[in-house]
């Protein structure tokens, strides 16, 4: 169905057992809430906005989402204006592999994430608009992986504001 005419969709599918494979039809071309869209939804495994999705809030957003492996289309992160309205949004993502974050302006934890792919990572990085400095947190693995990867490195010394950081 299409839930562009809801705003915010704060909470709307947290802790229920919805479909494995969710696809979310719609969602409005503006910048709004998702704070706890998919909160404790251990089934979710893989989110389809079908378009870019424009998160002004995004806390415990995919909180203790533990099979969420995938995320389809850009979330373009413009219209986050402060560290805390990132709060949690992906802690417990243990099996996240494929995001992709789009002009990211503050710090990210992907602690959990041990199977963040190594693209993921440098998307964020080549497509980041901090103007000051953020940190990217990962997993040991994932950390152990990226700066291992020879493109990522020379995506982290072309961008002077982000590092990585192992959790």
């Amino acid at each position: 169905p299409s839930f562009a005419h809801i705003t915010p969709f704060k909470g709307m599918w947290a802790k229920p057992i919805i479909k494995t494979r969710f696809v979310f039809s719609a969602i409005a071309q503006s910048a709004i809430m998702i704070d706890g869209v998919f909160q404790e939804n251990q089934y979710l495994e893989m989110v389809d906005f079908k378009r870019d999705v424009i998160p002004s809030s995004m806390l415990y957003t995919f909180y203790n989402c533990e099979n969420l492996h995938t995320i389809h289309q850009r979330m373009q992160m413009l219209y986050i204006t402060n560290q805390s309205a990132l709060t949690m949004s992906f802690s417990g993502c243990r099996k996240l592999e494929n995001i992709k974050l789009f002009k990211i302006k503050h710090s990210y934890d992907f602690k959990d994430s041990s199977l963040l792919s190594n693209d993921s990572i440098l998307y964020m990085i080549k497509n980041e608009a901090a103007t000051s400095a953020i940190t990217i947190t990962l997993h040991a693995d994932a950390y152990a992986r990226a700066m291992a990867d020879a493109e990522i490195t020379a995506a982290l010394a072309a961008h002077p504001n982000v590092s990585l950081a192992k959790a």
